[in-house]
C-alpha cells in the first residue's frame, strides 16, 4: 500500500515514487531555470546577441517566392514578403521562423542586377527564443546577388571579411555573421545553396557601444577624434575603399556618447579593392581609374598619434591574413589575389617613407 505522503508518477517504462513537497521542489526548480533561461536570453539580446556572439558559419534553409522579390523601382516603394527560416535552436531542434523580407541597396535593387539583391529580414519576436536570431527584429542580409556565375559569391565573402577587419581595429564597428543558406523557391521549386552574411541593425552597434545612433545626413568631422576618425581612413585605405565619406556620411553612419565625440562607423564595401566586383567604378574626381588603386581620403588634423596608430594597423598583419586564410568559400586564385592586396598595405606599414607620402601626406583639407 502506497503511503498517504507518496503519490506515484509515471514515466515510460517505470513507476517513480515522489514524496509530498519534492513536486513543489521540483516545478520551482523548473520555473527558476526557466526564468534563468529567459533572463540570459534577454541580456544576450540586448547586445545584439546570440547572432553575433559566434563566427561559426550558420547553416540555414531560407523559403521563400523569388517571384515576390521586388525589383521593379519605378513602382514605389517595395512591400514586404513572406517567408520562412528554418534553423537548429540550442537545444538541437530544428525550428521554423516566420520571416517578412524586403530590398534594401539602392544601387542593386534600381538597377535589377541581383537576381537576388540584399535584404531586410523582419522576425517575429514570439517565435525566435533560444534560437541564434533571439532578440533580434530587422537584420540587414547581404546576399550572393548573382546565383549562375562563382564570382558573386566569393565577392559576397570578401565584403563579409572586409567588416570582420574592422572588428579587429575597433569595437564601434558593425558585427557580421556569415550564413550558408539553402534556398528553396517556392515559385519554381528550384533549389540551391549559397553563402551570405547577416550585420547588425545601426540601432544594435549603438546598444552595444554605449552610444545614441545619429539618424542624420551629415556631420561636423571636428567633432570626431582624431586619431579614431584617422584610423577609420587607414583601414578604408587598408581595403581599398574609396566610395565613403564620414562628413556627408556616405556609406558610414554615426553615433555619439554621452559628452563624448561623435563616432563614425562604416558600412557597405563591396565597392572595395579587397572585394574588386566588376561594377565597381572609382569616385569621380579623384583621378582613380581602378578601384585596387589606394587614395587616402583622411583630414590632415592636428593631434593624431600616427605613430601608435601605424603600430594599432602593423599588429594586424597576423590576424588579418590568418582570417583570409581560414575562410571557407573561397577559391585558392581569390584568397591568392586578396592576401596579394592585403600585403602590399602592410608593406607601406612597415616602410616610414611609404606611410608618410601614401598617408599622412596625403591627407585632405578638412571640409569648410
Amino acid at each position: 500500500m502506497t503511503d498517504r505522503r507518496t503519490r506515484v508518477e509515471r514515466l515510460p517504462g517505470r513507476i517513480t515514487p515522489v514524496r509530498a513537497g519534492e513536486g513543489r521542489s521540483i516545478v520551482l526548480f523548473l520555473l527558476f531555470a526557466s526564468l534563468l533561461l529567459v533572463c540570459a536570453t534577454v541580456a544576450l539580446a540586448a547586445d545584439g546577441l546570440p547572432l553575433f556572439a559566434d563566427d561559426a558559419v550558420l547553416p540555414l534553409v531560407f523559403e521563400l517566392d523569388f517571384g515576390d522579390v521586388c525589383r521593379n523601382p519605378e513602382s514605389g516603394e517595395c512591400t514586404p514578403a513572406a517567408g520562412v527560416i528554418r534553423v537548429t535552436d540550442a537545444g538541437g531542434r530544428l525550428r521554423e521562423l516566420d520571416v517578412s523580407y524586403r530590398t534594401r541597396g539602392r544601387w542593386r535593387r534600381e538597377t535589377g542586377h541581383c537576381a537576388l539583391p540584399a535584404l531586410f529580414l523582419e522576425f517575429d519576436d514570439t517565435q525566435t527564443a533560444g534560437t541564434p536570431f533571439a532578440g533580434q527584429h530587422t537584420l540587414p542580409f547581404t546576399t550572393h546577388c548573382q546565383y549562375h556565375r562563382p564570382e558573386y559569391q566569393a565577392w559576397a565573402i570578401l565584403e563579409y571579411l572586409a567588416y570582420r577587419y574592422y572588428t579587429l581595429v575597433t569595437e564601434a564597428s558593425i558585427r557580421v555573421r556569415l550564413a550558408r543558406i539553402e534556398y528553396r523557391d517556392t515559385g519554381s521549386r528550384r533549389r540551391y545553396t549559397r553563402y551570405g552574411f547577416f550585420s547588425e541593425h545601426f540601432r544594435d552597434v549603438g546598444r552595444r557601444i554605449g552610444a545614441e545612433w545619429l539618424d542624420v545626413d551629415k556631420i561636423d568631422v571636428r567633432q570626431t577624434d582624431p586619431t579614431e576618425l584617422a584610423a577609420l581612413s587607414v583601414f578604408q585605405f587598408m581595403i581599398g575603399h574609396l566610395d565613403w565619406s564620414a562628413a556627408e556620411l556616405h556609406n558610414t553612419t554615426a553615433f555619439r556618447r554621452a559628452e563624448g565625440p561623435i563616432v563614425v562607423v562604416p558600412f557597405d564595401f563591396d565597392y572595395a579593392g579587397l572585394v574588386d566586383t566588376e561594377y565597381a567604378v572609382p569616385p569621380r574626381g579623384l583621378g582613380v581609374h581602378d578601384v585596387r588603386q589606394r587614395r587616402y581620403r583622411g583630414f590632415c588634423r592636428e593631434g593624431i598619434d600616427w605613430d601608435a596608430l601605424f603600430t594599432r594597423f602593423a599588429d594586424l598583419h597576423e590576424p588579418v591574413i590568418d582570417l583570409l586564410r581560414e575562410q571557407e568559400g573561397l577559391r585558392s586564385k581569390e584568397r591568392s589575389r586578396a592576401e596579394h592586396y592585403l600585403e602590399a598595405f602592410f608593406g607601406t606599414m612597415d616602410s616610414e617613407a611609404l606611410r608618410r607620402r601614401q598617408i599622412i601626406e596625403a591627407c585632405r583639407p578638412l571640409p569648410d
